[in-house]
């Protein structure tokens, strides 16, 4: 992408108040996130058995749980976790996909295997499929990361594939390969450029479907385990006194979905900015 055409996409997403919002959205729960330590300092697993259940209000923030723990850290250090699991998924997948996608798109014997191999792929749900691979790998935080990675990777590898189709009929392709250029070469110089945007798209929008993806699995008991604190591992812990402490589901539930709205506003206004056919 030259100088010229990152100013102009930069301006197109100014000028779109839903990426914009979408943008300040995810940038205060990603500081949120990140100065958990400093805001927080305190164990959020701390108990205090004289304050179970106690409802939010100046003490604590967004209340405490059965055990007396206050929520508010637990959603400070949940977000960490939860905003790097789907940043971990999102990169599994992504140079999965991407480097499938490469390999189907420009070597036509690759294609037909690669291609079929995606579609048997893509006739298992995403969530279905993560949960299955999980039951394989056992329960845990980092199979509930590759899982999730694994399930969305079909997105990738059909997206790049479509691009490098188109891409690799170019005259500058053609011209690269009448010289002698190695296809490794091609590849990572003038093809790899045009998949670039598409990827940053696609990975903004997965982002958000893989932290609710792994919110799910972590809701199920597949993901995050006791006493790591994950957003849906929390919504998790608080249906069972959903009558009696409604924060205890309502607040991480809203912060899943508060991100996953703030990364599909941001996703849409990413594709609108790159899009090249929009003035």
């Amino acid at each position: 992408m030259t100088e010229t055409m990152l100013w102009t996409s930069l301006r197109r997403m100014r000028r779109n108040r839903g990426a914009m919002a979408g943008l300040v959205l995810l940038a205060l729960f990603s500081l949120g996130a990140i100065l958990a330590p400093y805001i927080a300092p305190y164990d959020p697993q701390a108990m205090h058995y004289d304050v179970r259940l106690l409802a939010p209000g100046l003490r604590f923030l967004m209340g405490t749980d059965e055990f007396g723990r206050d929520l508010f850290r637990a959603m400070l250090h949940g977000g960490r976790v939860s905003l790097l699991v789907g940043f971990i998924s999102v990169s599994i997948s992504g140079v999965l996909g991407t480097s499938l996608g490469l390999a189907a798109g420009y070597f036509p014997k690759l294609d037909g295997i690669v291609s079929r191999i995606v579609d048997i792929w893509l006739a298992f749900p995403t969530l279905l499929l993560a949960i299955a691979i999980v039951a394989v790998l056992g329960p845990g935080l980092r199979n509930a990361m590759i899982a999730v990675g694994i399930s969305a990777t079909p997105s990738y590898i059909r997206l790049v594939r479509g691009v490098v189709l188109g891409a690799r009929e170019r005259e500058y392709v053609e011209a690269a390969q009448a010289v002698g250029a190695r296809d490794a070469l091609i590849l990572r110089r003038h093809i790899l450029p045009n998949v670039a945007a598409p990827i940053i798209v696609l990975s903004t929008l997965q982002f958000g479907g893989a932290i609710l993806s792994a919110a799910s699995l972590s809701f199920l008991g597949l993901g995050a385990q006791p006493p790591t604190p994950e957003w849906g591992a929390l919504v998790s812990a608080g249906r069972g006194f959903i009558r009696q402490a409604w924060w205890l589901s309502l607040f991480p539930g809203g912060a899943i979905m508060l991100v996953v709205l703030a990364l599909n506003l941001l996703g849409d206004g990413l594709r609108d900015a790159l899009d090249p056919r929009l003035k």
